[in-house]
């Protein structure tokens, strides 16, 4: 229990006590002034008395009544008594309105004070509501961008996996493209091989040729594509015109309209070879056509020849020096180089 709480247990159980014994205190404050009044009239009676020449100048009704003569005595001393007390009274008025116009000054500041306390309350209340509002929101917003962080993270890896996928596969792609480029590489290499193979097997039938035998004629597996070679089909030099200007070299072979040779030898050898060099010759033009219709349409061609295909260049007129290599005025064959489509 706190001393306030005792003390105003205390003050309850005075004033309980005082409460059960105010009627005699009243009482025996009406006896004390009673006594009070009796001793002074009892004074007044007995002054009067004392004094035998004022009785006997006085006039009889005084000299007849003293008791009144002490009452009025009495009467005027509580008169000057209550005088006194209420000039007192005035003056405790007094100061007690003054003590209230400060209390009710003070009390209007206090008022006032409470007032801008309430209001700085609300204001803190309202404040506080709001800052809880806002750390909601703010948990929101957290726990959004939370799960926001999670899907990226899931979207990243996800992506991550898909880029590793993709890597593995591109590298798979390029190991293959580099086996596709070097089959490629190496097909080509056999086309190359097979028509300079022909090439030279050509430009040595064209080169040598064989020595022209009279009344030998090669019909044999040529048909109508062979034809005999006559007077008319030769220059007056004995060479072949090439371009509308004579060859330097002796005219062994002729060709027909559709471009078959005839060979003139003991027993058809020659037209035979003939006949297998035009072969290859037809072999070369299907690879060449092949290549080319595969670099135009980009398939089985590597991305890295950039969809190349090969061109046919018209051989020149130098006589022929290498049977081998594919550069200008080597030989008649057609020039293959990739070119852009």
């Amino acid at each position: 229990m706190s001393w306030q709480e005792e003390l105003r247990q205390r003050l309850v159980e005075r004033n309980a006590e005082e409460s059960a014994y105010a009627g005699i205190i009243e009482q025996s404050q009406q006896a004390r002034l009673l006594s009070e009044r009796n001793s002074k009239l009892l004074q007044a009676v007995g002054s009067v008395q004392s004094q035998p020449g004022a009785a006997a100048s006085g006039s009889a009704p005084v000299q007849d009544n003293p008791v009144r003569v002490a009452y009025v005595a009495s009467l005027e001393s509580q008169i000057t008594s209550l005088r006194d007390e209420l000039a007192a009274v005035y003056k405790t008025q007094g100061q007690n309105a003054q003590r209230l116009l400060s209390m009710n000054e003070t009390l209007r500041e206090k008022e006032e004070q409470t007032r801008l306390n309430l209001e700085e309350l609300r204001q803190i209340k309202d404040e506080a509501e709001r800052l809880r509002r806002a750390a909601k929101d703010h948990n929101e917003q957290i726990a959004e961008k939370n799960r926001a962080l999670q899907t990226l993270i899931d979207d990243a890896q996800t992506y991550q996996l898909e880029i590793s996928q993709v890597e593995a596969r591109n590298e798979e792609l390029k190991k293959d493209n580099a086996g596709l480029l070097q089959r490629w590489l190496d097909h080509m290499n056999d086309a190359a091989n097979k028509m300079n193979h022909a090439n030279n097997f050509y430009t040595e039938l064209r080169t040598h040729g064989w020595q022209s035998q009279p009344g030998s004629t090669a019909t044999s597996e040529l048909d109508d594509d062979i034809v005999d070679v006559n007077g008319d089909q030769l220059s007056a030099s004995g060479k072949e015109e090439r371009n509308g200007a004579p060859s330097s070299q002796l005219n062994m072979l002729q060709l027909n309209p559709n471009g078959v040779g005839i060979g003139i030898g003991e027993n058809g050898r020659a037209a035979l070879a003939w006949y297998e060099a035009r072969r290859a010759v037809a072999e070369r033009d299907a690879l060449l056509a092949e290549s080319r219709t595969k670099g135009a349409d980009g398939e089985d061609e590597p991305a890295s020849l950039g969809g190349t295909g090969w061109s046919v260049v018209d051989p020149c007129d130098a006589e022929p020096t290498d049977t081998i290599s594919n550069h200008e005025g080597a030989d008649d064959w057609d020039h293959c180089s990739p070119v852009p489509e």
